[in-house]
C-alpha cells in the first residue's frame, strides 16, 4: 500500500511539473480569443514556482533524482520572475526631484479623476484639492497621467490650467471635451513638459476611449526623443466591499470572465502600440498603466522590444497598485536601451491619493553617461 501511494505521488509530482512548464511558456503565448488561458496560467507562475520549492523539501530525504528535478523546475522560473523584485541599490533616487541638466525626469501617475466623484473625496473637495497640488508640485520634467479630469469652468477641477502652472509646463497634450452635451467636464489622458512639443498624436487601441495610448516629440539635448502614455485594458479586478456566502460563485466566476476578457483586450491593444513604437523615427520613452504583471505575457512583449526602468534601477516590488488585492506592479515605464540609460526609478508609495502611485524614472543618454 505504501509503495501504491509513493508510485501514485511521483505521477502527480511529473504531471505537475509539467504544469509548471506550461505555465512558464504561457508568456510565449498571446492571450487571445483562442489562447486566452494562457493568461490565467501566467498569474499562477509565482505560486508555482514557489510550489517547486516545497516539493524540493519533500523530495530531498526521498529520491535525489526528483529532487534535482524540482530544483530544474525552479531555476526555470527565473527568466519569468526576474521582473518581480529588484535589489539596485546605487540608483539615483528620483524623490529628489532634482536632475542634472543632460537627464530626463519623468512622472507616470492614473489620477483616478482626480477624485472628482462624491465617494473619493472629502468634503470641500479636499482629497482632490491635495492631489492636484501635488501633481502639479512634482518637479518631473516630463509628467504622463491617466484618467484626468478637466473642468474649466470649476475652481477646483480646472486640472489642465493648475498643472500647467502658467508656463511652467507650458507644453502639454490634454484630453479634448467631450462631444456628450450632458458633461460638464471631459476625461483622458494628458502629457505635460517643460520641452517644448515639436509633434503630438494619440493612437486608438480599441473602442473603448478610456484605453488609448499619445505621444510627444520633444527636443532634449539636442536629439528628438518620443514620449509615449499608454492606458491599457483593466484588469477589472475588485474584491472590495462585503457580499453574502451565496454570492461567492456568482463573484468569482464574474471576475474570471473579466479577466478572460481583459488579457483578450490588452494582446490586441499592445499589438497595435508595439507596432507603431517600433515605427517610430525617435528613440522611446513608454510610460503608464499597463494593467499587466511582471510575469504576464503583455509585459514580456514590451520587454522583447524594450527594457523596463524599475528592473534595471528599481529596489523591491515596487507595487503600484493601493487598492486590494494590493500587491501589484502594473504601472511601468519601458525605454529604448540603445539610446537611454536609466540611472533611478521609484514608486512613491507615500503618496496615497488614488488607487494607484505614482512612478518616477531618472533617464541619462547613453552618450552623455560615457563621458562621464
Amino acid at each position: 500500500m505504501k509503495r501504491i501511494r509513493y508510485r501514485l505521488v511521483s505521477w502527480i509530482f511529473l504531471l505537475y511539473s509539467c504544469f509548471g512548464l506550461l505555465c512558464y511558456a504561457s508568456l510565449w503565448i498571446p492571450p487571445n480569443e483562442t489562447w486566452w488561458w494562457s493568461g490565467f496560467l501566467s498569474l499562477l507562475i509565482p505560486a508555482v514556482a514557489l510550489s517547486f520549492l516545497l516539493w524540493l523539501l519533500f523530495w530531498m530525504p526521498r529520491r535525489q533524482l526528483y529532487a534535482c528535478l524540482s530544483v530544474a523546475c525552479l531555476l526555470a522560473a527565473t527568466p519569468a520572475l526576474n521582473g518581480v523584485f529588484q535589489l539596485n541599490w546605487n540608483s539615483y533616487a528620483p524623490s529628489q526631484g532634482k536632475t542634472a541638466a543632460d537627464m530626463l525626469s519623468i512622472m507616470s501617475y492614473n489620477v483616478r479623476v482626480f477624485n472628482v466623484y462624491e465617494h473619493l473625496q472629502a468634503g470641500d473637495s479636499l482629497i482632490s484639492r491635495q492631489m492636484i497640488q501635488w501633481v502639479s508640485e512634482y518637479p518631473a520634467q516630463i509628467k504622463c497621467l491617466q484618467e484626468i479630469y478637466n473642468e474649466d469652468s470649476s475652481e477646483v477641477f480646472n486640472t489642465v490650467e493648475k498643472i500647467a502652472q502658467k508656463g511652467k509646463y507650458n507644453y502639454y497634450l490634454a484630453p479634448l471635451p467631450s462631444n456628450n452635451p450632458y458633461k460638464v467636464g471631459y476625461f483622458g489622458m494628458g502629457i505635460f513638459s517643460v520641452y517644448p512639443i515639436v509633434h503630438s498624436g494619440f493612437l486608438e487601441l480599441g473602442n473603448r476611449r478610456s484605453n488609448r495610448a499619445i505621444f510627444i516629440d520633444i527636443v532634449h539635448e539636442q536629439d528628438t526623443v518620443r514620449i509615449y502614455n499608454v492606458h491599457l485594458a483593466s484588469m477589472s479586478i475588485d474584491i472590495s466591499g462585503s457580499f453574502s456566502t451565496g454570492e461567492v460563485s456568482a463573484r468569482f466566476m464574474n471576475i474570471l470572465r473579466k479577466l478572460k476578457e481583459g488579457f483578450i483586450r490588452r494582446t490586441h491593444e499592445q499589438q497595435i502600440l508595439l507596432t507603431h513604437i517600433r515605427q517610430s523615427p525617435y528613440p522611446v520613452i513608454v510610460c503608464g498603466d499597463f494593467n499587466a504583471l511582471p510575469h504576464s505575457y503583455t509585459y514580456w512583449a514590451f520587454k522583447k522590444t524594450l527594457s523596463n526602468a524599475f528592473e534595471e534601477a528599481g529596489t523591491g516590488f515596487g507595487f503600484t497598485y493601493s487598492n486590494p488585492p494590493l500587491l501589484l506592479r502594473i504601472d511601468h515605464q519601458f525605454f529604448d536601451d540603445s539610446f537611454w540609460q536609466v540611472v533611478g526609478c521609484q514608486v512613491l508609495r507615500q503618496i496615497p491619493y488614488s488607487d494607484h502611485h505614482p512612478l518616477v524614472a531618472i533617464y541619462q543618454k547613453r552618450s552623455m553617461a560615457r563621458r562621464q
